[in-house]
């Protein structure tokens, strides 16, 4: 009876080391590309203000479904969390707030998903409400695996890296 046990253990042990699963590090999982930007008037960018956050719309490479809808969604979330966390610059308004002084509007210009293979690319601008006046641009891209990254969560954490470059462009563009 010992002798069984013990190779039962035996086995388990071997099996257990022959068929582990492999486990990804989260530096891995939410490694979010950098997003690049453009300062077009510097001055009211400086100036910042009340800002709306807008909905990422689908562009030409983005179907308009109930998924682009929730990626959209958690790009938003991400951008408005952060800016509200950790920005002096812009205050996030309601999207009904008529009198704020900035926009921010982006498209999903690609979101495609095959297997377990996927593209998320963005791209959008801060505005002038007012004049319509671009203030800032930024796009970035990202190419994931669905099996280790659920897209809503890389959606939000794009927002979050969004939101970074623009709490951060006053240090990258002096």
């Amino acid at each position: 009876m010992v002798k069984n046990l013990l190779f039962l253990c035996v086995l388990l042990l071997i099996g257990g080391c022959c068929f582990t699963k492999k486990i990804i590090p989260s530096s891995d999982v939410f490694n979010v590309p950098e997003v690049t930007g453009s300062l077009v008037n510097k001055t009211a960018f400086e100036r910042g203000g009340s800002l709306v956050v807008g909905v990422f719309k689908p562009g030409s490479g983005a179907a308009a479904n109930e998924e682009t809808d929730g990626l959209s969604s958690m790009l938003m979330k991400g951008v408005k969390e952060t800016l509200i966390n950790r920005n002096a610059r812009f205050t996030v308004a309601a999207p009904d707030q008529n009198n704020s002084e900035f926009a921010l509007d982006g498209y999903i210009q690609e979101y495609t998903a095959k297997g377990h293979k996927a593209h998320l690319s963005l791209d959008g601008e801060i505005y002038l409400r007012e004049t319509g006046e671009k203030v800032f641009l930024f796009q970035t891209s990202f190419r994931f695996n669905t099996k280790n990254q659920d897209p809503m969560v890389v959606a939000y954490r794009m927002g979050e890296a969004i939101a970074d470059r623009i709490i951060n462009e006053k240090e990258t563009n002096p």
